[in-house]
């Protein structure tokens, strides 16, 4: 009875419409994920947790840098050879600019307050820069895309970015992180960026590129390297973001014991760590990582 029950409820609802145009239950639409606050969060989690930044949980081919050693339970000798060629420690986010520029693209119709679209839009603004920084480092220029590409299938020489200079690559970094500076709060709920770890991410980045202009050389046409002329105006940006940030005296070292062994070990512990700009948190079950357990001495691998 219920077979033929279901059978003509089908039946009824296809001769109406002439098709069961069901919405999927486990697909939210990008309708649905700006119109809520709480689902525009769980994106965010998503951008923040591909950050090419080498914590615990960055590895190729299920190993630490740190497994490059002698005494490491994971260590593997024939790897080292290849930490000096770039290869072994790729980074290549191009998938996950595009879900930052997606969000960036989508923020102004969002169902939030401004103020909500203010602090989120600089945090993909910090997001991306931090994208960026992981290629620029490794590859120096790269195709900067700004904006979400979509194939029409007729458009793929659009697709096909060049690489930009090494220089338009540094710049662009610092333009992100120049506008996060201006939008972002200067405290933010944990984990998530504010305007000082704008500042301090800046300072690293224009370390890197004043570094690539003073001891590296310029070839093909750019696409590798800085002209040196330009080393002293990097040193300046990274200078001059550090110095906001001492200058707003919310950090400083942690000192809160006079063991120094104890200090030590508690600056890594300790969550009110006034050392602590920008952190990455791991909570079991939600975020964990197996470094403390590939990296122990091997003799006590038991």
């Amino acid at each position: 009875i219920y077979f033929f029950i279901v059978v003509a409820l089908l039946t009824a609802g296809y001769g109406c419409s002439g098709k069961l145009d069901i919405a999927p239950l486990n697909i939210l639409t990008a309708d649905q994920v700006f119109q809520s606050e709480s689902a525009i969060t769980a994106y965010m989690v998503a951008l923040y947790a591909q950050l090419p930044a080498e914590d615990f949980n960055y590895a190729t081919n299920g190993n630490h840098l740190s497994n490059q050693t002698d005494e490491s339970i994971s260590s593997f000798v024939n790897e080292r050879t290849s930490i000096p060629d770039g290869t072994w420690y790729p980074w290549w986010g191009y998938n996950y600019i595009r879900n930052v520029n997606d969000l960036i693209a989508k923020l102004p119709s969002a169902g939030i307050s401004e103020e909500e679209k203010k602090s989120l839009l600089g945090e993909a603004k910090f997001i991306r820069a931090f994208y960026y920084f992981g290629l620029a480092k490794r590859y120096g220029g790269v195709p900067i895309n700004s904006e979400v590409q979509n194939y029409t299938g007729s458009n793929i020489g659009e697709l096909q970015v060049p690489r930009n200079t090494e220089k338009e690559v540094w710049d662009f970094i610092a333009a992100d992180l120049d506008s996060a500076v201006l939008l972002l709060p200067e405290t933010n709920t944990a984990g998530r960026a504010g305007k000082y770890a704008a500042l301090a991410l800046k300072s690293r980045a224009m370390l890197y590129a004043a570094s690539v202009a003073k001891y590296g050389t310029v070839s093909l046409n750019g696409i590798a390297g800085i002209s040196a002329a330009e080393a002293g105006k990097y040193w300046q940006a990274a200078y001059d973001a550090s110095e906001q940030v001492m200058q707003a005296g919310k950090y400083s070292l942690y000192e809160k014991n006079t063991d120094k062994e104890l200090n030590f070990a508690q600056l890594f512990l300790d969550s009110d760590n006034p050392e602590a700009i920008f952190s990455v948190y791991y909570q079991y079950p939600y975020k964990t990582h197996s470094y403390d357990a590939a990296n122990l001495p091997f003799g006590i691998r038991g």
